[in-house]
């Protein structure tokens, strides 16, 4: 039996089956890299991170175009947060300290950085959740 933790979206209680519907809890696998290969998992992880950027970067400006700057602003999160260089540094030391390819770097430095706003007693950050596992699917595509 596999046990998961969620953050509730209405009151109340319900016992049933549980579904998974999300991409999230794809297994990513992790891939050893020889040591020789490892400046390429950088650039991959690097490329990665620069296409997500594009691609936020798009988003926000049609949201900001189409429904004006407020709604936009989800965005700005998401854009700060993989402009982040200490996120993105994070994402190169996994690659380097277990020779790892670059997606496992990436989930394992998102899946960290989503525990530690779990543990953060503030539902704002309970509340981004659902954003890191977003960014990090991005990343990964």
């Amino acid at each position: 039996m596999e046990i998961k933790k969620g953050i509730p979206v209405s009151p109340g209680i319900a016992i049933c089956p549980a579904t998974v519907i999300t991409a999230k809890d794809v297994k990513i696998p992790r891939k050893t890299v020889p040591a020789g290969e490892l400046p390429h998992e950088h650039e991959r992880l690097d490329n990665a991170f620069a296409l997500a950027i594009t691609d936020v970067e798009n988003q926000l400006e049609q949201v900001a175009r189409d429904l004006g700057p407020e709604p936009a602003k989800i965005f700005s999160f998401h854009l700060g947060m993989l402009q982040d260089d200490h996120l993105k540094g994070q994402a190169h030391g996994v690659i380097d300290e277990t020779n790892s390819n670059a997606e496992y770097a990436v989930v394992i430095t998102f899946h960290g950085l989503a525990q530690h706003f779990l543990a953060q007693t503030s539902e704002l950050f309970q509340e981004r959740i659902s954003d890191i596992y977003d960014l990090e699917k991005r990343v990964l595509r």
